[in-house]
């Protein structure tokens, strides 16, 4: 924090205007959601970036509202309409607010005062009702309560601040000064109370004693500046100090001022010289002094601050010479003001008193008189009054008037270097236009190359776009130019801020990409950025742990995520958490857990939808479907919205309609359908078509029995065969990680030939990334081989298929087959894929292909290639259109040694899911490789489905 206050208030401006949008927008996010702490963190660094913007503070206003503190938020929405007055939200909020404000301090009130009539001893209730009305503006009632407080404690010296702002308030300034004196002898060091007290005695015309209080406030706190006012008021200044005699003789006197304007000319001289020299400097401000020279020496003054600030030497002079200067401005603010008031248009009293009012930091009075004397004088000659008024809005950080009178003023003298370097200050100060600033101040750089305000901005500018190398170069330019600049001071401090910053945006840079991946679905990529992220951190907020929680559930890293959930609990107890933790408990299979979990959870909260519905699921997974069912109704009559409605309607369609036994005979218990379509063509005139599909019926919790049916179609040129299979299909599936499945039935071949096929398939899920599966079929060569002149050979096929899929931990993807393929001809062969890749970033996945097929011998009736190899690189490229639609685009590219020919593939492919119920996945390819001792070219598409019916 520390930091970020360091680079806002010197070098004026920090994050890029997207950072400090994203701190608003994710602060809005936070209060989405009810994290109203969170938002108010976020916010203060947004009102710090801004803090002439209103938004901001409305926004932590309603934070406040919603954590009930609204004294805090009653502040912020008066800041906020104090900036935007005419803001119709800002002032019903204001209004909304404060009315509940207030009948909460009614009630509070009403509170106190009946723990009065129980026990009227206790001073609190009195400190309480008294503070309560001084919030409401009650005035004299806030004082009776104070009365009545101090009568019963000792208050401390907060609250007699408290109580003598109500008694000046109430004009009664002879007992705030009895109640003054009796605690500024109670708490003599506090510089606060003798401020107060030298405030009341002077308004009873105790001016000695007034000026004694002041005095002792600042001998404890030096530059308390509401003493320093009061001091000042006490002892009847503003005057003009002289250290000559006025009984001094003219001629003597103009003789000694020459003198010393010749020694301060001189030692102005030698200070450029060497401007280390700290006497010097102290003698140039003492000749200053001498003859009423206080603008100059406070700038003197300014340059020994930044080393001898605190210094016994140092403080004097920075007391009398701030003092000096100040009382002067007021004095000549005076004088300038009485000679403008008799004549509103003569120029130079109008400039000399902006100047007069700019000094003082009075930038409104400097540029209410300038832009009155640009309206009624609007003749040409007026330049360098609209230059005064385009300076003194910038400093006013009114940077929109500002940069409209630079504008005219480029427009009349475009080459006028003053008004560029002020028109590039100006983009750098607001950070836009920055393209702008860059070009001005390099043009003007060119011309003034030795310019440390040019430089300074222009290596600000290079903070800016985070050029730190060009940035420390300048500095050190400005700083060899002269070493005493302040603004050198203030650039440094800006690129030594965000230096350290630049760390805590690359670590937040990680965290985005995080959050990115997780919301693209892409978690088991979001848990590895998450941790990067959390590597890189001491102590991550209480918001990302259940972020990182949420992800590791998403990439069904479950024990991870109960890990987190239980240290968060541990922490503060909270029901949400407590459910997420009960649902991983339930995904990961540890439904006993998950059960004890949920219904102690509704038991905690009876209206916790998520808590009923939950347990519901759970007692699903246990095979209880009449308590899934009896919760589910339950839960149709208690929520009227209908999404939930529809999700639970949508749970009871899919319960089985027997009493949840796990040998029911409710049969079935599911039916589902899923129609296949495959298509392949190539440039030797070879089609092959199979349309197809099974029915699958549900007959115990594990095991379903079905029946598939395929056409078959193999065409080349004067030959087109017909193939048509009917099968009869058992499958199982062991608690969503082990499913077996075999099949067996007819072939038929043109009622000329029909044979017996089977099949028999086991595949073993080790999480959703990585699994192993082994398919066996028992068919016809022509239906494997894709082969028409293979109709009336009667070959017989016995074909093995191994798959793996593997993703590590260092996300290294592994994926391939190896098929094994077994002819009644005396022929074999074995086709072997391996694919080795990684994230190149959260959607793009690439790396490198082995493929090689082998056949025992060559046939003439099949493609049937000998140690046949390629090597490939592949991409695929993910995107997740919405929740129901996923795309990938893929390509490969690679190199058969053997014939020194290149290989080539293009893909698309989709899976949709609109409902639960329904998913359809397809994918069409493209391809050239080399076959039969020549170029060879394919198209290979695929759609299938699955639905379950209910």
């Amino acid at each position: 924090m520390r930091v970020l206050i360091l680079i806002f208030f010197l070098a004026g401006w920090t994050n890029p205007q997207s950072n400090v949008d994203a701190l608003k927008a994710e602060a809005q996010r936070q209060m989405s959601i009810g994290r109203y702490g969170e938002a108010i963190d976020l916010l203060n660094k947004y009102i710090a970036s801004r803090p002439s913007k209103a938004d901001g503070l409305h926004l932590r206003g309603l934070c406040y509202e919603k954590r009930g503190q609204y004294e805090y938020s009653v502040f912020d929405l008066r800041n906020a309409r104090k900036l935007e007055p005419k803001n119709s939200e800002i002032n019903k909020d204001l209004g909304r607010v404060t009315s509940t404000w207030h009948q909460l301090l009614r009630k509070k009130i009403s509170g106190h005062k009946r723990e009065i009539a129980i026990n009227p001893a206790i001073p609190l209730n009195y400190l309480e009702i008294g503070k309560s009305h001084k919030h409401l503006g009650e005035w004299e009632d806030a004082e009776w309560w104070y009365d009545e407080y101090i009568k019963r404690e000792d208050p401390s010296s907060d609250e007699v601040i408290r109580y003598t702002e109500i008694l000046a308030h109430n004009n009664h300034i002879e007992k705030g000064e009895r109640i003054l004196k009796k605690y500024v002898e109670k708490f003599p060091k506090d510089h606060r109370l003798w401020s107060r007290y030298g405030y009341f005695t002077m308004w009873l015309g105790k001016k000695k004693i007034a000026i004694d209080a002041f005095t002792t406030a600042l001998s404890f706190r030096p530059f308390f500046r509401e003493a320093q006012e009061g001091l000042e008021q006490a002892e009847n200044r503003p005057y003009i100090y002289t250290v000559v005699d006025t009984v001094v003789d003219l001629k003597k006197l103009q003789e000694q001022q020459t003198e010393k304007e010749y020694y301060i000319d001189r030692l102005y001289r030698e200070i450029r010289q060497t401007p280390g020299d700290i006497e010097k400097r102290y003698a140039l401000i003492d000749a200053l002094i001498g003859v009423n020279r206080f603008e100059e020496a406070y700038q003197q003054l300014q340059i020994l601050s930044v080393e001898h600030s605190g210094t016994e030497k140092f403080d004097t002079l920075w007391e009398f010479v701030t003092s000096k200067k100040d009382s002067l401005a007021r004095f000549n603010i005076d004088k300038y003001k009485a000679l403008y008031d008799a004549d509103k248009n003569n120029k130079a009293n109008v400039m000399r008193l902006a100047e007069l009012y700019a000094a003082t930091m009075d930038f409104d009075s400097a540029i209410e008189i300038l832009t009155l004397f640009i309206s009624t004088n609007k003749m040409e000659g007026n330049n360098d009054v609209r230059f005064m008024l385009a300076k003194y809005t910038a400093f006013n950080q009114q940077f929109e008037p500002s940069i409209e009178q630079l504008n005219i003023l480029l427009k009349s003298e475009p080459e006028n270097y003053e008004y560029k370097l002020l028109r590039a200050l100006v983009a750098v100060w607001t950070t836009t236009d920055l393209d702008l600033a860059k070009s001005l101040l390099e043009e003007y750089l060119v011309k003034f190359p030795e310019s440390v305000e040019a430089i300074v901005a222009y290596a600000n500018l290079m903070v800016k776009e985070r050029k730190f190398t060009e940035a420390k170069s300048l500095i050190e330019k400005a700083r060899g130019i002269n070493p005493n600049a302040r603004e050198i001071e203030s650039v440094q401090n800006y690129y030594d801020a965000i230096l350290e910053l630049e760390e805590d945006r690359k670590v937040f840079k990680i965290l985005e990409e995080a959050r990115e991946l997780a919301v693209a679905q892409n978690c088991p990529d979001a848990v590895v950025k998450y941790d990067e992220y959390f590597s890189k951190l001491k102590s991550p907020s209480r918001f990302e742990w259940i972020e990182y929680a949420d992800v590791n559930s998403c990439a069904r890293n479950f024990n991870k995520s109960i890990e987190v959930y239980d240290r968060l609990l541990e922490q503060e107890y909270d029901i949400d958490i407590a459910i997420l933790r009960s649902k991983n408990y339930l995904w990961s299979g540890d439904s006993i857990k998950a059960l004890n979990e949920f219904t102690r959870l509704v038991a905690e909260d009876s209206t916790s939808f998520d808590a009923k519905f939950y347990l519901a699921e759970t007692y699903e997974v246990l095979k209880d479907f009449s308590a899934a069912r009896g919760i589910y109704n339950q839960l149709l009559t208690e929520t009227v919205d209908s999404n939930k409605i529809r999700i639970i309607n949508l749970r009871l369609g899919w319960l089985p309609k027997g009493g949840g036994d796990i040998f029911s005979l409710d049969i079935p218990t599911f039916v589902r359908i899923a129609p296949v379509y495959n298509f392949y063509s190539d440039n030797q005139n070879l089609k092959y078509n199979n349309t197809g599909g099974q029915i699958e019926f549900g007959l115990l919790s594990f095991l379903s029995a079905g029946v598939s049916f395929n056409r078959t179609t193999i065409e080349t040129p004067g030959l087109i065969r017909f193939y048509t299979s009917m099968k009869w299909n058992l499958l199982a599936n062991f608690d969503n990680k082990l499913y077996l499945n075999a099949g067996y039935g007819n072939l038929n071949y043109r009622n000329v030939r029909i044979r017996k096929v089977s099949d028999f398939g086991i595949r073993y899920f080790f999480d959703k990334h990585n699994n192993l599966s082994y398919t066996f079929e028992n068919t016809d060569a022509a239906i494997v081989l894709y082969s028409a002149r293979l109709g009336f050979q009667n070959i017989n096929a016995n074909f093995h298929r191994f798959f793996w899929n593997f993703r590590t931990k260092n996300m290294l993807y592994i994926t391939g087959f190896y098929n094994f393929l077994q002819l009644n001809d005396g022929n074999s062969g074995k086709d072997m894929q391996l694919r080795i890749g990684r994230k190149f970033d959260y959607d793009i996945l690439g790396g490198y292909e082995y493929l090689s097929t082998d056949y025992a011998r060559y046939s003439a009736y099949y493609y049937s290639p000998q140690d046949f190899s390629a090597h490939s690189i592949w991409a695929e490229w993910e995107q997740k259109y919405d929740s129901t639609l996923t795309y990938t685009l893929g390509a490969k590219a690679g190199y058969i040694p053997a014939s020194d020919f290149f290989i080539r593939e293009v893909s698309a492919a989709a899976i949709y899911q609109p409902f639960k119920v329904l998913f359809i996945s397809a994918r069409i390819s493209y391809g050239g490789t080399y076959r039969y001792d020549g170029s060879y070219e394919f198209l290979s598409a695929y759609v299938l489905a699955y639905w379950n019916v209910f």
